[in-house]
């Protein structure tokens, strides 16, 4: 089963309905792991017993599908997955599609809690907020991808998608200047008003139509990569898995093993194509054969 928490509150087949428990799920899944006092005294603050109103809640999960929460000594965990660490992952795995095909509106959306506390009061708004902003981020990535193959009304779209964000954070200096820069480039009206904002900050934004799409060219990156005439199907895992590693400046070397005809060097080019079409090493992106090694030292 599965938690949805974007765009509202509910678990995925099935009528359970009751707001606390469900928001005790959404807790536990963003947050992972929690000490079992601080849990009971984030959701009862006002309570005389609140250890005791968490085990009611626990016993009422527990009825509907004992894997829900996992209990480890004083400490509880969710036991089931949800949209939003789904979302999450993507978005560190910089696969931006994805994530924006999971988001189905704001975390929690109209979700309503009487007297939640001060305290998860605030966890629900900062979530909201740093949620949304984060999809704002891949919102305007993707557009600027848009932009780059000269789709500059699409990108325009997806630009003011971005800068109407609901629930998300200010956006900084730097959003606004990347946002006006897709809106000129595709000739969207909303141009003015992300540039009168701009000026509240002090930003002063020019740029025409023809110089905020010159921005857009997207450069040549070398690249020798082997073209195969079959497209690559499957092992999206082991790509995504492939671009994680590839991301991290301490992972100099990456070793892919396996059985021979597995498809290690198939594997190996089309992680090496999707860093080009991601355009994430401008310097270039090659294939190195060593076939023709039979020693180790060489």
């Amino acid at each position: 089963m599965r938690l949805k928490t974007l765009g509202g509150l509910s678990l995925e087949g099935s009528d359970f309905k009751q707001s606390r428990p469900l928001l005790l799920l959404a807790y536990l899944c963003l947050e992972g792991p929690q000490d079992k006092r601080h849990l009971a005294e984030l959701f009862w603050p006002r309570s005389h017993n609140p250890v005791g109103n968490l085990n009611t809640v626990l016993s009422r999960l527990n009825k509907i599908d004992d894997s829900f929460i996992e209990a480890h000594d004083h400490t509880l965990s969710a036991g089931l997955a949800s949209d939003t660490q789904e979302l999450l992952k993507a978005l560190e795995q910089g696969d931006d599609i994805r994530a924006l095909e999971l988001y189905d509106g704001r975390f929690l959306d109209g979700f309503y809690l009487k007297d939640p506390g001060e305290e998860l009061e605030e966890w629900l708004s900062q979530s909201r907020e740093v949620l949304a902003s984060r999809v704002r981020l891949a919102k305007l990535r993707q557009a600027e991808q848009k932009a780059s193959k000269g789709l500059f009304k699409e990108a325009a779209i997806e630009a003011e998608e971005a800068f109407l964000e609901a629930g998300a954070s200010e956006p900084t200096e730097n959003d606004l200047e990347r946002i006006y820069r897709l809106l000129v480039a595709g000739d969207s009206p909303l141009a003015n008003e992300v540039k009168t904002e701009a000026e509240s900050f002090g930003l002063d934004l020019s740029s025409s139509q023809i110089e905020s799409q010159k921005h857009f060219e997207r450069p040549e990156i070398p690249s020798d990569l082997p073209r195969h005439s079959t497209s690559f199907v499957g092992r999206a895992h082991e790509r995504e898995e492939l671009s994680s590693l590839m991301q991290q400046e301490d992972k100099r070397l990456i070793t892919i093993v396996g059985l021979g005809g597995l498809g290690k060097t198939r594997l190996s080019v089309q992680a090496g194509l999707d860093q080009l079409n991601k355009q994430r090493f401008p310097d270039g992106v090659y294939f190195v054969s060593l076939d023709a090694l039979n020693d180790v030292d060489s």
